[in-house]
C-alpha cells in the first residue's frame, strides 16, 4: 500500500500510534452547536514521538465522498497546532480532546467519523517533500453523530440530578441525547452551563421550564430530604416546592428512578408515580413512556403551563 502523498514505503511500517478510549460528548447535535471528541493516543514505539491528529465527518449516503467537516481543512493554523500531539511517551500514551463546531446551515443528516494520525510534517505537506510524510493510523468510518435542526424539537425540559459518579453523569447525558432523538431538548448543567456562569442562576432558570425531570438516585433523595442542604439539589427542590405551592401543576415535575436500589423518592414527591430507569432495558418501554408523557404535557394546556411558570 502507498500513502496518498507518494511515499513508496508501506503504511504498516509507520504504525507507531493508535487511538484508544474514543468518546464523544454528544451524538445528537443541533446545527450550529458543538461537541467534543476525546480519547487516548498510544505510542507503540520505543522512543518519545509526536503525531498530528485529523478528524473527518462525512455522510455515508454518498460513500463518504463529500467531507462535511475536516479539521485539517477547516481549522485555523492555531487550531491545527493544538492537534499536534507532542511528546507522547515511549510505549506510553497521551489524552486529547477536540471541540468541533457545526455550522448553522448544515443539513439534517447522519455523519460518520474517521480519525487519522499523521507525522507532524502533514501540517505543512505542501512545502515539504511528500516522502517525508507518513500515515500512522486511520480508523474505519463509523461512530458518528446525528445532526438535527432547532425546528425538529417540539419542547424543552430541564433535568435536575446530582453528580453521583462519572457513570451516573454519563447516563444522564445519554438520557438527554435519547430525548433529543425524540424531539425533546433537554437542558442540563454538563452541556448548557458555561464557564463563568452563575450556577444558582442556571438552576433558577431551569426550574422555570414548563417541564422538569428529577433523576432520583439514592444520593439525590438524601440531599433533597436534608433540610440543611441549601445548595444544589436542595435548592432546586426548594424552588420547585415554592412554585407548586403557588399553583404550578405537580404533574410537570417527573421523578425518574436511577441508581436507587430502594426506589425512595424525595419527600417532596409524596406518593407520586415515577418512571423506573434502574434497569438495563430503560431505553425500551421506560424511555418511551417518559417521552410520551413529556410530549403529552407539552401539548396539553401548553399555554396554561407556560403562563403559570412565568407568573410564578
Amino acid at each position: 500500500m502507498e500513502n496518498q502523498f507518494g511515499s513508496q514505503w508501506s503504511l504498516h511500517h509507520f504504525a507507531h500510534f493508535h487511538i484508544e478510549n474514543l468518546e464523544k460528548s454528544s451524538y445528537i447535535i443541533e446545527a450550529g452547536g458543538s461537541f467534543q471528541i476525546s480519547g487516548t493516543i498510544k505510542n507503540n514505539d520505543e522512543i518519545e514521538a509526536t503525531t498530528y491528529l485529523i478528524i473527518k465527518l462525512a455522510n455515508a449516503e454518498n460513500q463518504h465522498g463529500v467531507i462535511a467537516i475536516d479539521t485539517d481543512r477547516d481549522f485555523s493554523d492555531g487550531e491545527k497546532e493544538a492537534l499536534r500531539i507532542v511528546d507522547v511517551p515511549a510505549l506510553g500514551e497521551k489524552d486529547f480532546c477536540v471541540q468541533i463546531e457545526l455550522p448553522n446551515d448544515i443539513d439534517r443528516q447522519t455523519l460518520d467519523m474517521q480519525i487519522e494520525l499523521w507525522s507532524p510534517a502533514r501540517m505543512a505537506w505542501q512545502k515539504r517533500s511528500k516522502d517525508t510524510i507518513a500515515l500512522f493510523y486511520r480508523s474505519n468510518w463509523g461512530n458518528g453523530i446525528d445532526i438535527i435542526k432547532a425546528e425538529d424539537l417540539i419542547t424543552t425540559v430541564f433535568i435536575s440530578y446530582t453528580w453521583l459518579s462519572d457513570v451516573h453523569v454519563k447516563w444522564v447525558n445519554k438520557l438527554a441525547q435519547e430525548l433529543a432523538r425524540r424531539q425533546i431538548k433537554a437542558i442540563l448543567d454538563q452541556n448548557d452551563l458555561k464557564l463563568g456562569q452563575s450556577i444558582t442562576k442556571f438552576m433558577e432558570r431551569g426550574m422555570k421550564f414548563p417541564i422538569c425531570l428529577c433523576v432520583c438516585s439514592d444520593v439525590y433523595t438524601q440531599k433533597a430530604n436534608d433540610e440543611s442542604n441549601v445548595g444544589g439539589v436542595g435548592y432546586e427542590i426548594t424552588i420547585l416546592s415554592n412554585k407548586i405551592f403557588k399553583g404550578r401543576s405537580r404533574e410537570t415535575v417527573i421523578p425518574i428512578i436511577k441508581d436507587n436500589p430502594e426506589k425512595l423518592l424525595p419527600d417532596f414527591f409524596g406518593s407520586a408515580k415515577y418512571i423506573n430507569m434502574d434497569t438495563e432495558k430503560w431505553e425500551g418501554k421506560p424511555l418511551t413512556e417518559l417521552a410520551t408523557t413529556i410530549l403529552h404535557l407539552s401539548k396539553l394546556n401548553r399555554d396554561d403551563i407556560t403562563q403559570n411558570t412565568i407568573l410564578n
